[in-house]
């Protein structure tokens, strides 16, 4: 489908009309009009959004938050499926592989940024199989370590982890938060090991045990053992936030780790 067709199909609301006159020589040699062209009305059925994602995630929340909204307006249920790893290639899979004009990818545009960088051969071409329909939200992202380090800023854990190189364990968000945040370690010359989570909210009750020593994820699945005392965060993406009291990445001193995560709707 043509990206205006779609659009229409999405809007539920726009209708195209066809009507010309055939000229000869410059005068209409007809003026009988063709027929109108309404678009059928969407949804028509259920609407799926597939998340990258698992429960708890910052595009989880945000998804689920929405699709009431969005249920209400449509007069269609939305129904929210999390399909996490794989760097999301799980759920795109999922989601071309459904050939479906009702079945949406709920996706961190930073993917489609880092994919083409990480893997030879991909199983999916973005500008073929994936029409970008609206921004959505952007996620806040946070570093975390663990409360039992006594670590109170970002500093404070690159002298830690120069201070024991090889001993500590990582853990990201796959895709462009996982270049950003490892070039960043590198950059500051930091021994630390990456620790793969097929889900990164996964990641963040290991980090209140102290198992994983830093984690860059959304703010949202951190917050709660923040609030309980096993997790510090000790920066957060983009700009301050009124949820946390916390500077900012770039505040705290090292701006090349300071990014958001930019979430999207995609159709077929």
């Amino acid at each position: 489908k043509s990206p205006s067709r779609s659009r229409a199909r999405m809007s539920c609301a726009a209708s195209t009309s066809v009507g010309s006159a055939l000229t000869l020589g410059g005068r209409p040699v007809s003026q009988k009009p063709l027929a109108t062209a309404q678009p059928a009305a969407w949804p028509q059925r259920n609407v799926r959004f597939i998340i990258p994602f698992g429960p708890g995630s910052g595009a989880d929340i945000s998804a689920r938050l929405l699709s009431p909204r969005l249920q209400q307006k449509w007069g269609q249920p939305v129904v929210v499926e999390n399909r996490p790893g794989g760097d999301a290639m799980v759920a795109i899979n999922a989601f071309t592989g459904a050939a479906d004009d009702h079945t949406l990818l709920y996706g961190a545009v930073a993917s489609f940024v880092a994919h083409p960088y990480l893997y030879d051969n991909l199983s999916y071409i973005r500008e073929r199989d994936l029409l970008a329909i609206a921004r959505v939200s952007v996620t806040v992202m946070a570093v975390g370590v663990p409360e039992a380090l006594g670590l109170k800023t970002l500093k404070d854990f690159v002298a830690h982890a120069r201070a024991n190189p090889g001993k500590l364990n990582s853990a990201s968000v796959q895709g462009m938060s996982e270049i950003i945040f490892h070039g960043w370690m590198k950059r500051e010359g930091l021994d630390v090991s990456k620790v793969p989570y097929r889900d990164i909210v996964q990641a963040i009750p290991d980090l209140g045990e102290g198992r994983i020593q830093i984690v860059m994820s959304s703010l949202a699945p951190q917050l709660p053992l923040a609030a309980a005392n096993k997790v510090r965060v000790v920066g957060v993406g983009n700009q301050r936030t009124p949820v946390i009291d916390v500077p900012t990445i770039t505040e705290a001193g090292f701006p090349a780790l300071d990014h958001a995560g930019l979430i999207g709707l995609f159709g077929p």
